[in-house]
């Protein structure tokens, strides 16, 4: 302790309880105190209160400082991630969620009655992959396969019409008559009914950029006339015969002429009269004429056209007629603008190269002649490259 000590054998300090009042007691308590203490135990005691305050003020101070330095440090952390986010997104793809596969309606914690009316929230099905395009259908003939698909036509589409025809019907043109020239390459076994609907740009690519051009020889032999013209775009008439043995390509002994004749334009008096006897004249009841010739005198294939007038007068005439030969086909291809309805018919003949009644036989289209020309009926089919 510190300060003046007292002297507890000081007889001042004494006092006789019997005679002692309050005040005499409350001072011998506080002599005891001063005694016991000291006179700096009051002083400490008012010292230790100030101190606690401050203490407790302190750490306040402490606590506060510490608190905004977690809030500072908290902010910057934010505030560098947002920086390194916005960077990154460029070069962060982000993942796609997660198709939830589950079935809400066995989930009642998830089912949301809203998104099962929703067509949106549904699965997505799944992407089928187109199918493959069919492959081209076929006659059964490689060849008129060959000539159909230069055509832009596939070889199995429905709408193509082949019509049988009897065979071993060869005829002379007098119908008396027993032909003497009896060969199957006269023979007629089928027709071939097409109609083509060509564009412009089609027309270009069959007939001027592909084999079915004039004087083409590979795959097949393209025949047309002399001064032929281009073909126009539309409708073309496809109409070819196929024979019981292939053409007679390079025949010494033989010449043959296949031809097409049609009315092409509805009106009987110009059309084609026989003269007798010849009543089963090959082009009779027709006015236009395309003979396509094998001269086995000249080993050439030739093509020619003609028109007949009111007063049965026959002239050539300028045409874009081609005439395929392969095999055992032999194909007229004929613009629509130049037979009108084209009501055709399809003729053989062969002979010995001056028409000789010994020598020659010949088959048609039909019964004979003298049937009607066909119509034809097949259904149009546009043209594409295959």
């Amino acid at each position: 302790m510190s300060g003046e000590q007292h002297d507890p054998t000081d007889p001042a300090r004494w006092i006789d309880p019997a005679t002692a009042g309050p005040a005499d007691r409350e001072a011998l308590r506080g002599a005891f105190r001063d005694d016991f203490y000291g006179d700096d135990f009051y002083e400490e005691s008012r010292d230790d209160e100030f101190g606690l305050a401050r203490t407790q003020r302190f750490r306040r101070y402490v606590v506060a400082v510490i608190v905004l330095l977690v809030l500072v440090v908290i902010g910057l952390i934010v505030l560098n991630g947002d920086d390194d986010s916005a960077s990154t997104d460029d070069d962060i793809e982000t993942p796609t969620p997660p198709v939830d596969t589950d079935d809400d309606s066995t989930d009642p914690v998830n089912d949301d009655p809203a998104s099962d009316d929703d067509p949106s929230s549904d699965d997505p099905e799944p992407i089928e992959p187109e199918p493959e395009p069919e492959p081209p259908g076929t006659t059964g003939d490689p060849m008129l396969d060959e000539v159909l698909t230069a055509l832009g036509v596939d070889p199995g589409d429905p709408r193509l019409r082949f019509l049988p025809d009897a065979l071993a019907d060869l005829l002379d043109s007098i119908s008396a008559n027993t032909p003497t020239f009896v060969s199957d390459d006269v023979d007629i076994a089928q027709l071939t009914e097409i109609v083509l609907r060509m564009s412009p740009a089609e027309v270009a690519r069959v007939f001027n950029q592909s084999t079915v051009e004039c004087g083409a020889s590979e795959p097949f032999l393209v025949v047309c006339p002399d001064g032929v013209v281009d073909m126009p775009d539309g409708e073309v008439l496809a109409l070819g015969m196929t024979l019981v043995a292939p053409a007679p390509d390079g025949n010494t002994e033989q010449s043959y002429i296949y031809s097409a004749v049609f009315d092409s334009d509805g009106d009987p008096a110009n059309d084609w009269v026989f003269n007798p006897p010849f009543d089963f004249e090959l082009f009779q009841a027709a006015d236009r004429w395309y003979e396509l010739s094998w001269s086995h005198t000249a080993q050439t294939w030739s093509i020619s056209v003609s028109q007949v007038g009111t007063d049965q007068t026959i002239a050539p005439a300028t045409s874009a007629v081609r005439a395929v030969v392969t095999g055992n086909h032999v194909i007229f291809l004929v613009p629509r603008s130049e037979v009108g309805e084209g009501a055709y018919r399809l003729t053989s003949f062969g002979h010995d190269g001056a028409f000789s009644e010994s020598n020659r036989g010949a088959d048609v289209s039909g019964a004979d002649p003298t049937a009607p020309l066909t119509v034809p009926t097949a259904e149009p089919i546009d043209t594409e490259p295959r």
